[in-house]
């Protein structure tokens, strides 16, 4: 997707065409201030950038470019009105120079004032059209009236349904282990509504429903989930604050599995046009529905943090690293057997087994997203996390009530979870997806042969979907 400038606002700081005059003698400290507060502006360093203008001007008083990024400085502080007035300014200095204008317009649509900011738009689209102004303001009109179309719907809806095969389809918990492969259909809808939407703040409240059903049967294996959210973000020009809370419900055969209650905060920020640090933080709490998964019941955190990179054609990567705490409840399971001895005495057998299923986890995680050729994009994502377990599984073995072995293991497991998605928008609202997962789960419970606890499990997930959206920049 193609990065929106007036979203942002990072068009490249212009280097407006120097005039003749700043080739007399002494120019060179003046251009020397000039590019070294141009680099300043460009990694928001605005303090540094203005004293730099400062001695720029009292070495040439009055020059264009001073005043052309003393108004910069106001706009990349968000300072909006203030920065309008700025450029215009520099317009007396120089009605001519477009960048100038183009800017004036800009601030002035960050302000509220967008009718007039769509005037002096056209006016320059049609002055500068063979030129890169002329094109700049040709883009910035369609992406304010998209702005305006957006921000007056308060609507965002998305419906998508498809097919695709499960390498493990009794996958419910951290127990679970591979079955048959089946293939399934699942169709899902989600729906937001904006209770408030402005250009700063965002308030939206969603629900969303989902069902997986398997066609082979070869475990009761159909999903049913429902959700619900409330979501608020507050934007400036570099920086961004996320609060969300989510509550989700899962059905495993139609009967009622687990819930979860999640509460989320996050912050964006951009550190230059190229590159922002993102950071989440989330609390949540789960609770089962099925007396034979007691033991999920869990209390957990996550942080993580991230660097983003756009680079060349679009290409967008993330790379950062996630904590993960989560405390549960221990968990005791009892079996036993009888069996009769060479003398026909009969023993009661049984097994004991305790385990919990608290851990502390840690890893690196990366994701890309990128265009490709014949209108398709990718969107990638590798994660890995070790999970130690602080509390060693346990199986006491006795007969007739007498302990006759004890086996006890430490757990730890190496998460490995990859997933990627090839788009296709064929239609202004609609898309299909060709999608693929994988998780992998390698354990110390397990990797010896006479372990009674296997704890190693994966899973493969391929499929294709057909996905229609309310909103183009939902697909």
């Amino acid at each position: 997707m193609r990065t929106p400038i007036f979203a942002f606002a990072l068009v490249a700081i212009p280097a407006c065409a120097f005039t003749a005059a700043a080739e007399e003698a002494g120019a060179a400290d003046y251009h020397r201030l000039i590019n070294d507060a141009r680099a300043r502006l460009e990694n928001w360093r605005t303090d540094e950038a203005r004293a730099l203008l400062s001695e720029a001007d009292r070495k040439r008083p009055g020059t264009l470019l001073v005043a052309y990024y003393r108004a910069y400085c106001d706009y990349r502080e968000g300072k909006h009105e203030a920065a309008a007035a700025g450029f215009e300014a520099a317009l007396k200095i120089d009605p001519q120079d477009g960048w100038s204008e183009y800017m004036m317009a800009l601030s002035l649509a960050k302000a509220g004032r967008t009718g007039e900011a769509r005037g002096r738009l056209v006016s320059l689209k049609d002055r500068f059209r063979p030129t890169e102004i002329g094109r700049t303001a040709a883009s910035t009109i369609e992406e304010i009236d998209a702005l305006e179309k957006s921000s007056a719907n308060r609507w965002a809806a998305v419906a998508e349904t498809g097919v695709f095969a499960d390498t493990n389809p009794a996958f419910r918990a951290d127990s679970s282990s591979e079955g048959k492969t089946d293939a399934a259909a699942s169709i899902a809808a989600r729906a937001e509504y904006g209770v408030f939407r402005s250009r700063s703040q965002r308030l939206v409240l969603g629900l969303g429903a989902g069902e997986t059903a398997y066609i082979l049967r070869y475990e009761p294996a159909d999903w049913t989930m429902a959700s619900s959210w409330l979501g608020y973000r507050l934007s400036g020009e570099r920086a961004a604050f996320l609060t969300s809370y989510r509550f989700d419900f899962a059905w495993y055969g139609y009967a009622p599995f687990t819930s979860v209650h999640s509460v989320s905060t996050g912050l964006r920020f951009s550190e230059a046009s190229w590159t922002m640090t993102v950071a989440d933080i989330e609390a949540y709490a789960r609770l089962p529905h099925d007396a034979d998964f007691d033991y999920l019941a869990a209390r957990g955190a996550a942080l993580s943090a991230a660097q983003e990179f756009k680079m060349f054609r679009e290409l967008r990567i993330r790379a950062g690293y996630a904590l993960r705490f989560e405390k549960a409840d221990p968990a005791e399971f009892h079996q036993e057997d009888t069996a009769a001895d060479d003398a026909g005495a009969v023993h009661l057998l049984t097994g004991d087994y305790k385990t919990d299923y608290s851990f502390f986890g840690h890893g690196p995680a990366l994701s890309v997203r990128t265009p490709l050729p014949a209108g398709l994009s990718l969107e990638a994502s590798a994660d890995l996390m070790w999970r130690r377990f602080p509390h060693s599984d346990r199986v006491v073995y006795a007969d007739g009530g007498v302990v006759t072995a004890v086996w006890e293991k430490e757990r730890n497991d190496l998460r490995v979870y990859a997933d990627g998605t090839v788009r296709w928008v064929f239609a202004s609202h609609a898309a299909v997806l060709l999608r693929g997962a994988y998780l992998k789960n390698l354990s110390t419970l397990g990797d010896a042969e006479d372990d009674p606890i296997d704890r190693n499990y994966g899973r493969l997930v391929l499929g294709l979907w057909f996905r229609a959206a309310l909103n183009p920049e939902d697909l």
